[in-house]
């Protein structure tokens, strides 16, 4: 992939290596992230820290309002400017107080139309699960369970003057 090109620089490895420490998930996808937005901007990852951090913050800006116009989600956007603030941040550049908005963040459309699955839906994956699946589902629905009756008793009060009702 055209992003992992990045990594052949030195200080672009060693932001991703610190941030896979966390969680390699995000290195990858902070990784394309900020190679999205090098690639628009037409700057490399140190062409960028060589920018005033208006300019950065004006830069992101004019991203976000582009990829808005083309109809990407808030939500998407968000990504991408984390990315980069993860990667000026590595590199001990600040953008300050300044504020970047987007159109409704939270909004997933990917996500829109999915629901959780009906009771006969599990029930038929459950039978066509290998025996290892079987047991890691089984195993994440006692999880479950038990967290259920966690929540349940701290729900409950303690009573105190005046107070005999339990919640």
């Amino acid at each position: 992939m055209a992003h992992k090109k990045l990594l052949e620089n030195l200080q672009v490895k060693r932001w991703y290596d610190n941030v896979s420490r966390a969680s390699e998930l995000t290195a990858e996808v902070d990784l394309r992230r900020l190679g999205l937005f090098c690639n628009r901007s037409r700057l490399t990852p140190l062409g960028l820290l060589e920018k005033q951090p208006q300019e950065i913050h004006s830069l992101l800006v004019d991203t976000v309002t582009e990829f808005e116009k083309r109809g990407y989600a808030g939500s998407y956007l968000e990504g991408i400017v984390k990315g980069v603030k993860s990667w000026l941040s590595f590199n001990d550049v600040s953008l300050g107080e300044r504020k970047i908005y987007f159109t409704d963040p939270d909004d997933t459309p990917t996500l829109r139309e999915e629901k959780a699955p009906e009771p006969d839906e599990l029930r038929k994956a459950f039978e066509y699960a290998s025996p290892r699946t079987r047991a890691a589902i089984n195993r994440c629905h006692k999880i479950e369970e038990n967290l259920r009756k966690a929540d349940a008793s701290h729900c409950r009060s303690t009573p105190s003057p005046g107070n005999s009702m339990e919640v």
